[in-house]
């Protein structure tokens, strides 16, 4: 079971310090490790559960968790992970507006994600083919691949753009 920020510090101070001597300064950032390693185990535990239910096909509560692992995580690369998977989780429902809301998030931290360009390209396709356009051409310019130069080809001679 972890202790909670308050029974780390009752712990520390009754257990630790009766036989360690530490001064005030190395206390106070042994209390801010313990706290930062209980913050990081509950995200991960966290995350673990919104995966289950991910599996689980339990798309609505993934998302709950997700969202508030968004707010709760300090970390950028784990927010970069929950957001492309709230963006994923939206696309699976055809949610295509929060998928988009969720992928421009995700692509603050990494604009070279290729997965991510990728998906903007897919789902402007209908919407916005200037959009789409853009996004596989950016993809291209990273890593050229056939698939997205046949998903290039079909967007510019659905939007006359050759």
């Amino acid at each position: 079971m972890l202790l909670s920020t308050r029974g780390i510090k009752i712990f520390v101070k009754k257990y630790i310090t009766s036989f360690l001597h530490f001064d005030n300064n190395t206390l106070e950032r042994y209390y801010y490790f313990m706290e930062k390693m209980y913050s990081d185990s509950e995200i991960i535990s966290q995350l673990s559960l919104a995966d289950m239910k991910l599996k689980q096909n339990l798309f609505n509560e993934a998302i709950e968790i997700y969202k508030d692992l968004s707010e709760k995580t300090q970390n950028p690369n784990k927010l970069e992970d929950i957001y492309i998977k709230l963006a994923n989780l939206y696309y699976k429902q055809n949610d295509f507006d929060n998928a988009i809301v969720y992928y421009e998030k995700a692509i603050e931290f990494n604009e070279k994600n290729l997965s991510v360009l990728n998906m903007f390209g897919y789902l402007y396709f209908y919407k916005n083919s200037d959009k789409s356009i853009k996004y596989y051409l950016k993809g291209m310019d990273i890593k050229p691949d056939l698939k997205n130069f046949v998903m290039l080809t079909q967007i510019m001679i659905k939007s006359k753009t050759y």
